[in-house]
C-alpha cells in the first residue's frame, strides 16, 4: 500500500513539474525581440506626387504590404521605395505599410498633406489697348489645375502660377472678360480689361445714356422702383483745347462734367460742377447724394452741402467700366473719402461719430443764383438713384439690354426705396422742381 502511495506521489510531482515548466514558457514569444526593425523613415509627404524611402533590418525574404490606391511601395534589399500620387483634395490622408519577415512584422504609417493653392494676384487687371503678358504668382501642390481663357486672352496654369497673354485691342471699344481657373475644389475667375479714353470717344454717332431711377418722379402711388427707371440720352464729348470731358444732354441743354481714369477705366464725377441753366431761370449743379441722409440735410438746411465744392473738398462717385459684346456700362459707386461730410456734421453734433456717407444718387440741383449756398438752394430737377452711364453697339440690343439692366439694378435699389418710403423720406416728397 505504501508502495502504491509513493508511486502516486511521484506521478503527481511529475505532473506538477511539467505544468510549472509550461507556465514558464507562456508569453515567451512576446518577450522575444522583433527581428524587423526600422532604421530610417522618410514617408511624410506634401500634396504633390513624390517619393520617399524606409530603411529597415530583417532576415532575408522580407515582404511589404501596402493597400492603397494613391501610394505604392517596392522592396530593394533593406530599403523600401515609396511613391505617392498628387493629393487633389483639401484633406490629408494616410496609409499603413507592413513589413513582414517570417513570423515577425512591423508597421509604418505613410502620411500625405492635402492640396495647397495660393492665388497671389488681384481680382481684376486693367490695361490699355496694347498687347500685354501677365504672370501671376499662384503656387500649387497636389491640385488638378485647369484654366479657360478668352478669344483675345489666352491663359495657362502650372505649379508656379498663371500666365495670361492679351492681344492688341483694335476693336475701338473697351473690352473685358473673365479668365476662369480651377485648382482642385477651388474655383475662381480673374477679370481682365483693355481700353483707353479713345475707345469711348472715337464714335461721334454713339449715344450715351445716363440711366437710373429718378427719385423726383416718385409719387405716393409708386410701388416699385422700376416704375421711375429713366434713361437720358446724351453725347460724350471732349474739349480739344481743355481736355474737359462732358456728357451733353441736347434735350435740356445741360451736361455732366466727367473725368476718365485710364488706370481703372472709370468715369468720375464730383459735386458742385456747373451743368448749365434750366428754363433760363435756375443754375444747375451736380450733387452727390446719399438718399438716406437727404431728409436730414433738407430739414436742417444742409442740402447745399451735397453740391459742395471748395478748397479741394467735394463729394465724388466713380464708375468703373464693364463691357459686354453689346454694350459698355459705367456703374457709379460711392467713394469712402465722402465721409468728410458726416464727420464734419458729427463735430457739430448733428449726426453720430460713426455715421458714414454712402452716395447712391447724382442730383441735378437747382440754385437761384450762379453760386452754391443754402440761401440760393431751390431743389432737384432730377435725382438719379443707382446711376450709370451706358452705350450700346447696335440698336437691336438697346431696348432688351436696357430692360435687363433696369431689372438687375432694381433688385439692389428696391430695398432702400421701400425703407425711405415707409419713413416718408423719399426725396420726391421733400424738394423738387419741375
Amino acid at each position: 500500500m505504501k508502495k502504491i502511495y509513493s508511486l502516486t506521489m511521484i506521478a503527481a510531482l511529475a505532473l506538477s513539474f511539467t505544468a510549472c515548466s509550461n507556465d514558464d514558457n507562456v508569453g515567451s514569444q512576446y518577450l522575444r525581440e522583433n527581428t524587423v526593425k526600422i532604421v530610417k523613415s522618410d514617408v511624410s509627404f506634401s500634396a504633390k506626387a513624390s517619393t520617399g524611402a524606409i530603411e529597415f533590418t530583417a532576415p532575408a525574404g522580407a515582404t511589404v504590404k501596402l493597400n492603397s490606391t494613391w501610394a505604392s511601395a517596392a522592396v530593394e534589399g533593406n530599403k523600401i521605395n515609396v511613391s505617392v500620387l498628387d493629393n487633389p483634395k483639401i484633406e490629408g490622408r494616410s496609409a499603413q505599410l507592413t513589413i513582414k519577415a517570417g513570423e515577425d512584422s512591423t508597421n509604418v504609417t505613410i502620411q500625405q498633406q492635402g492640396m495647397s493653392f495660393k492665388y497671389g494676384g488681384d481680382a481684376y487687371y486693367v490695361y490699355n489697348d496694347e498687347a500685354h503678358s501677365l504672370q501671376i504668382d499662384a503656387p500649387s501642390e497636389g491640385a488638378e489645375l485647369k484654366i479657360k481663357g478668352l478669344d483675345w486672352a489666352t491663359a495657362s496654369i502650372d505649379r508656379s502660377g498663371i500666365k495670361i497673354d492679351m492681344q492688341e485691342n483694335n476693336t475701338g471699344r473697351i473690352r473685358s472678360g473673365y479668365i476662369q481657373y480651377e485648382a482642385g475644389p477651388y474655383k475662381d475667375s480673374i477679370l481682365v480689361m483693355q481700353g483707353q479714353k479713345s475707345d469711348i470717344l472715337n464714335n461721334p454717332d454713339a449715344i450715351y445714356y445716363l440711366a437710373g431711377y429718378d427719385m423726383t418722379q416718385v409719387t405716393k402711388n409708386t410701388k416699385d422702383i422700376s416704375e421711375v427707371f429713366t434713361m437720358i440720352p446724351g453725347i460724350l464729348a471732349e474739349d480739344e483745347k481743355t481736355g474737359e470731358m462732358k456728357l451733353l444732354f441736347p434735350d435740356n441743354n445741360l451736361s455732366i462734367p466727367l473725368a476718365f481714369d485710364e488706370s481703372t477705366l472709370s468715369l468720375v464725377t464730383v459735386s458742385g460742377l456747373p451743368m448749365g441753366m434750366y428754363a433760363n431761370t435756375y443754375y444747375i449743379y451736380t450733387s452727390i447724394v446719399d438718399s438716406g441722409w437727404y431728409d436730414l440735410f433738407y430739414q436742417n438746411g444742409f442740402s447745399s452741402l451735397m453740391s459742395y465744392n471748395s478748397n479741394g473738398q467735394f463729394l465724388m462717385m466713380a464708375a468703373p467700366a464693364t463691357a459686354t459684346d453689346k454694350a459698355v456700362y459705367f456703374d457709379f459707386q460711392n467713394i469712402t473719402a465722402n465721409n468728410w461730410l458726416t464727420e464734419m456734421l458729427a463735430s457739430f453734433g448733428y449726426v453720430s461719430e460713426s455715421a458714414t456717407y454712402d452716395a447712391d444718387c447724382i442730383g441735378f440741383t437747382a440754385y437761384k443764383k450762379n453760386s452754391i449756398s443754402a440761401s440760393n438752394y431751390v431743389g432737384d430737377l432730377s435725382l438719379m438713384y443707382y446711376p450709370y452711364i451706358c452705350t450700346y453697339y447696335d440698336n437691336n440690343s438697346e431696348k432688351d439690354d436696357a430692360k435687363m439692366m433696369a431689372k438687375k439694378m432694381a433688385q439692389k435699389a428696391q430695398k432702400q426705396f421701400e425703407l425711405l418710403k415707409a419713413e416718408n423720406k423719399l426725396p420726391a416728397t421733400i424738394a423738387k422742381i419741375k
